[in-house]
């Protein structure tokens, strides 16, 4: 029986993926990004493609400090092949030129080292020629709180509406489940978010 008719909001799991760009944005550049986009579409893809598997597994291990991504030879040099004068210094000062074998992984390195995405301190963001790795604070507060606060903050909403809505009869009674469904349903970090508000313990049970 519907005793409400549905609701929601833009808060699936690709919109997590939309902040997973806006992150690459911070880092590397827009203009790098959107020229690895349009230019390099299959690897952007397939870079697309890695980040989702990862999103769904992250909070597998709750106490991780970090949890990667994996990347493409083509993404890495696409987004160190102009690279900002600080970071040539970098190189320039360890004596690391394009005649090292290892110049692109060098300079990605440096690049993520000194990145500080969103006003965050250095030292968020690792890499390596195959995988960049973000901090559990980027995961959380810069890809996911951003979809699920607000879906956390409108079921909330919904609980008050629908504890004092009728059912046909005319009978008014408290909500005893709440059933979670779709693709974000299935990620660890979602589920903890949801039992930790909704669950035994919250005010809720």
């Amino acid at each position: 029986e519907e005793i409400y008719h549905p609701t929601g909001g833009a808060w699936g799991s690709d919109y997590i993926d939309r902040h997973f760009e806006a992150l690459l944005n911070e880092i590397f550049g827009e203009a790098v990004i959107r020229h690895f986009k349009e230019a390099h579409n299959a690897p952007f893809t397939a870079l697309l493609d890695n980040f989702r598997k990862a999103k769904m597994s992250f909070f597998n291990k709750a106490d991780e400090e970090f949890h990667r991504v994996r990347i493409s030879n083509e993404f890495v040099e696409a987004v160190t092949k102009k690279l900002p004068p600080a970071i040539e210094q970098m190189l320039a000062e360890q004596d690391i030129d394009e005649t090292d074998m290892d110049y692109y992984t060098h300079a990605l390195q440096k690049i993520v080292e000194n990145a500080a995405p969103f006003g965050l301190d250095v030292g968020h963001v690792k890499g390596n020629d195959s995988y960049l790795f973000f901090s559990t604070t980027v995961w959380q507060q810069y890809l996911f709180d951003l979809v699920i606060n607000p879906m956390i903050e409108h079921v909330q909403k919904l609980i008050v509406t629908l504890e004092n809505a009728p059912d046909k009869n005319g009978h008014v009674a408290p909500l005893q489940y709440i059933c979670i469904a779709g693709g974000l349903a299935s990620s660890p970090y979602f589920q903890h978010r949801m039992h930790n508000t909704f669950g035994k313990g919250s005010k809720y049970s």
